[in-house]
């Protein structure tokens, strides 16, 4: 089980009984400072109506000799979105973790995605604490309405292929597993990991749909890799200090440029989601050969096959709203290949073919919906800018 490290930025309050951990030799050997972590298991991402708790696990770098008592609390939440449960935190002398929990008040407020930060209150000089934890809390997302010509649709599908495809329209739960290799150019990728994520999809049927042809389209967190996805941009970009974000301007004065013109850094607040249309289905009896790839044009004006999501991003929204105004510095910098467009940072290379050339690593996409199982599955490959090679995901859909 892998975990999300994030560091805890932010105050502790200690009981006045309690002691603080020490840094001092003999306290299990370790001298150095005692820091407090934040781990989730997977992804910092609620959405509005979830009823599941995000559990989050408090760890110290070393067992403090007596009792101690944390309390967090969420940062620039004045409506009240979320709540946290199992706070104060209280972790027994010789012990180094505890758990606490963010959950979700289901109150509907948002009608955009919010990020909140988990912190403490207060802390004592003997413990050093770094980074909030980013909470991300996404409105319920929007239930589609077919028309009535796609109604029509479905009920030929009935007569025509003996299928009820309304079994796989609006909310669907999903597994996503992604291998990322190692040897990547950046820090997090430069080891192997391998990323589990358990969310849902919502979908619909497409405008694309006709009587011969079912296809459908995902509305809402497509093959379960939005937030993983996010992450991806983000490390490719703003959170990217020795390259895209190093703060030297002497080195880096064009992209450190591009960032002040956009008000995009690693602290500003975004939206990033995405769609995929197209998903089209071959029948064959109850099982269907599933068709989700496209072709793009990538940096490098070549046509590659790629997974075609529709990507928004709120940078990137910024951007072409000053190109469109004529922002003469930001299409200096434009030109010179500097852009907040996902496309030129995610799904790199072709995923047709082996383009690195690392059988270890490539897989022929593929996906096959088994309408008796009730399974929709798929595997395919994708790389990054930055990355040692294909990411090789796979997702399983259930219902």
């Amino acid at each position: 089980m892998k975990k999300l490290f994030i560091y805890a930025l932010g105050l502790v309050m200690l009981m006045p009984l309690f002691h603080a951990c020490s840094d001092e030799p003999g306290n299990g050997g370790y001298t150095g400072t005692n820091k407090v972590y934040l781990t989730v298991k997977n992804e910092a991402v609620i959405t509005e109506n979830d009823t599941t708790p995000l559990a989050v696990t408090v760890e110290l770098t070393t067992a403090c000799e007596e009792n101690i008592q944390l309390t967090f609390e969420i940062l620039d939440d004045e409506q009240g979105v979320l709540r946290l449960e199992g706070n104060p935190v209280a972790i027994a002398a010789g012990e180094k973790q505890a758990t606490f929990e963010v959950v979700s008040n289901n109150q509907n407020l948002l009608t955009e995605e919010v990020r909140f930060r988990i912190a403490m209150s207060t802390f004592p000089q003997d413990l050093q604490l770094d980074q909030a934890l980013e909470v991300v809390v996404r409105p319920n997302p929007a239930m589609p309405q077919l028309t009535e010509d796609q109604k029509a649709l479905i009920e030929g599908y009935k007569t025509k292929f003996g299928i009820d495809l309304n079994e796989w329209l609006g909310v669907v739960n999903c597994k996503t597993t992604v291998h990322s290799p190692a040897d990547g150019y950046l820090q997090p990728f430069v080891e192997a990991f391998t990323r589990e994520i358990k969310g849902y999809s919502i979908i619909t049927l497409s405008e694309e749909a006709t009587a011969d042809v079912p296809v459908l389209k995902m509305t809402y967190n497509p093959l379960g890799l939005t937030e993983y996805l996010y992450w991806v941009l983000r490390q490719e970009t703003v959170e990217d200090a020795e390259y895209f974000a190093n703060p030297d301007e002497e080195y880096n004065p064009s992209k450190l440029r591009f960032m002040k013109i956009l008000e995009w850094n690693k602290d500003s607040k975004e939206t990033f989601s995405m769609t995929l249309d197209g998903i089209s289905l071959e029948m064959n009896g109850q099982t269907a050969n599933v068709n989700f790839t496209g072709t793009t044009i990538n940096v490098y004006e070549e046509e590659i096959v790629t997974v075609p999501f529709v990507y928004e991003f709120s940078a990137y929204g910024r951007e072409q709203e000053l190109l469109a105004e004529g922002n003469a510095e930001l299409q200096e910098l434009v030109s010179y290949g500097i852009t907040a467009n996902p496309q030129n940072y995610l799904f790199y290379s072709t995923i047709g073919e082996d383009y690195w050339e690392m059988p270890e690593n490539y897989i022929v996409p593929k996906a096959t919906l088994d309408f008796e199982k009730g399974t929709l599955n798929f595997e395919f490959v994708f790389d990054h800018t930055n990355a040692g090679g294909y990411s090789r995901v796979y997702v399983e859909y259930s219902i």
